[in-house]
């Protein structure tokens, strides 16, 4: 019976000792959750594509339109991977988004001068809106395939409005699209 219990003990102890090994895997580290990039995530949320009042940085009146972040914390859009266009029918990447973060429920202007002021703070896509309508997208390479996030056709400017109005998301982010007369270029349209 004694060389019974020593060999338990011996057996519990070569187990216990081997389960008390110190660990030499690195913990894992926590990463900042990024969003996943899905349709609706950012919103084309304003457009005015006719006499426009609004100034950009230079003083110049143009053309513009808003994206709006959806989502309740922040998102980076990352360079080479965001694009916007005026041909979301046959061009997705007409012109590449700068890197730039869109705080929570935040706002950031694409102002549509053909790339006219590169030089600025603010972002200027390589095309103009038509006042005839067309389809005005954000795009995301998603490994090379162009991921439609947000496609908004908007049509012929009504004659029956003044021009500079805008043609905006009421309330952000919604369904409901309304011309308005006093634009909201970078913050709320409610």
């Amino acid at each position: 019976m004694k060389l019974n219990l020593s060999y338990h003990l011996f057996i519990f102890l070569l187990i216990f000792s081997s389960s008390c090994k110190k660990n030499t895997e690195t913990e894992p580290t926590l990463q900042p959750s990024q969003p996943t990039i899905e349709q609706g995530i950012i919103l084309i949320n304003e457009i005015v594509y006719k006499g426009s009042v609004n100034l950009n940085e230079f003083g110049t009146a143009e053309d513009w339109f808003e994206i709006f972040n959806t989502l309740d914390s922040s998102i980076t859009l990352e360079s080479g991977k965001w694009f916007v266009t005026d041909a979301a029918d046959f061009n997705n990447r007409k012109f590449e988004l700068p890197e730039i973060t869109i705080p929570s429920k935040g706002f950031i202007v694409v102002w549509c001068d053909d790339g006219g002021l590169p030089n600025g703070s603010d972002i200027h896509a390589t095309f103009k809106l038509s006042s005839s309508g067309e389809d005005l997208g954000i795009y995301y390479d998603d490994n090379g395939t162009d991921l439609a996030i947000d496609v908004k056709s908007f049509p012929s400017y009504p004659s029956t409005i003044s021009e500079g109005q805008a043609l905006a998301r009421i309330p952000n982010g919604s369904e409901n699209w309304e011309f308005i007369e006093n634009t909201t270029p970078g913050s709320s349209n409610n």
